[in-house]
Parts: structure tokens; C-alpha cells; sequence
């Protein structure tokens, strides 16, 4: 999904709440200090989103994609 459609400040973070901007910061770049961000406006969030994000393949959790696993049919077996 990555390939198509990106998180930036305009496509999704100015749309959703400060909360979802936040957990998304915190996923992304676990060592960014929060704090001050956690104080920061909405429109200031948004705003820094546009350097955390630069570049990046993140997405929401509604647009990723689980990992599929396929096993072959001798594991298969092997497993019964």
C-alpha cells in the first residue's frame, strides 16, 4: 500500500485527532522527546509531521497490510 499512498501532513494527519498523531509519532520514532510535543497544538503537530514522516513508509494500521504466511505442503505434513 505504501507504493500508492503516503502519510503526510495533508492526506491524513490533519484530518485525525492529536491522540492519533501522538501514538503514530510514538510508533514511528520511538527516541523523539514527547513531552514538549504532548503540550504542542494540533496545528503544531501537524506541522512537525512533515519532517518525522519525510520520506517514510509508516501507514495507518486500517492500510497495512498482515504479513502472510504460506507454508509449503511438506510442512504441512510434517505439522500433522
Amino acid at each position: 500500500m505504501s507504493r500508492w499512498w503516503t502519510a503526510s501532513a495533508d492526506s491524513y494527519f490533519a484530518h485525525v485527532k492529536r491522540d492519533v498523531i501522538l501514538d503514530a509519532i510514538r510508533e514511528h520514532k520511538p527516541g523523539v522527546v514527547l513531552p514538549k510535543l504532548e503540550k504542542a497544538s494540533k496545528a503544531e503537530l501537524v506541522s512537525r509531521t512533515k519532517r518525522i514522516f519525510k520520506g517514510s513508509t509508516w501507514l495507518p494500521e486500517p492500510l497495512r497490510t498482515p504479513s502472510v504466511f504460506v507454508q509449503s505442503p511438506t510442512e504441512a505434513i510434517a505439522a500433522e
